[in-house]
């Protein structure tokens, strides 16, 4: 038995070639598919960053100088060395590491380091944040801080943002100047402040 190669016609021959760009094509979209339900679910499963605002209604507000520093357990001068965001209930604090420079009321303590604890930070995703009045600590910054110790043994800043100042070229910057602790120490020289703390604690 004889096989004859019959001639292709011309129709034949377009209608061959369309179904073979048809299956490209097919496949091509195909694949485009597959690619944008794999994005689409890894979008939806990476991890959404959620934001939280905490309000801030400070315990103790200071009228005076005097106030504030006989309230205060530890008044240092030091530089922050360390940040440690951590949660608690549902927001995120920040325990800061303080190295102390100078004391300037209260006892030495071990290693000459004091851990304070700040409202706000950054952790898994999750932000809460800081108050505009009592920012978050920068490291290698110097600052000097009025502290009440807490039964777990750490520090919170007396009177929220009253009892913390930024040292920037040996002088006290302030968060608040309008506020009665702000008005007396801006722009003060950190010598200024200690003198005025060395009255308040009936040493002058």
């Amino acid at each position: 038995m004889k096989y004859v190669n019959k001639p292709i016609k011309n129709q034949e021959v377009r209608t061959m070639l369309s179904l073979k760009i048809q299956n490209k094509k097919f496949h091509v979209v195909a694949a485009l598919f597959l690619i944008t339900a794999i994005t689409v679910a890894t979008i939806n499963f990476l991890p959404s960053k959620s934001e939280t605002k905490a309000n801030a209604s400070w315990v103790n507000h200071y009228t005076d100088t005097k106030a504030l520093t006989d309230k205060s357990d530890l008044i240092v001068i030091g530089k922050v060395i360390d940040s440690v965001p951590e949660k608690r209930v549902d927001m995120i604090f920040t325990m800061q590491n303080i190295k102390i420079d100078k004391y300037v009321k209260g006892e030495k303590v071990a290693d000459d380091t004091v851990k304070v604890l700040q409202t706000g930070g950054e952790l898994n995703g999750k932000k809460t944040v800081e108050f505009e009045d009592s920012p978050l600590f920068k490291i290698n910054d110097k600052y000097l801080l009025f502290l009440e110790k807490t039964t777990e043994g750490y520090y919170l800043v007396s009177g929220g943002y009253q009892g913390l100042g930024k040292i920037v070229d040996g002088k006290v910057k302030v968060n608040v100047d309008g506020d009665e602790i702000g008005k007396v120490f801006k722009n003060k020289s950190i010598e200024d402040v200690e003198d005025i703390i060395s009255k308040d604690l009936g040493k002058k």
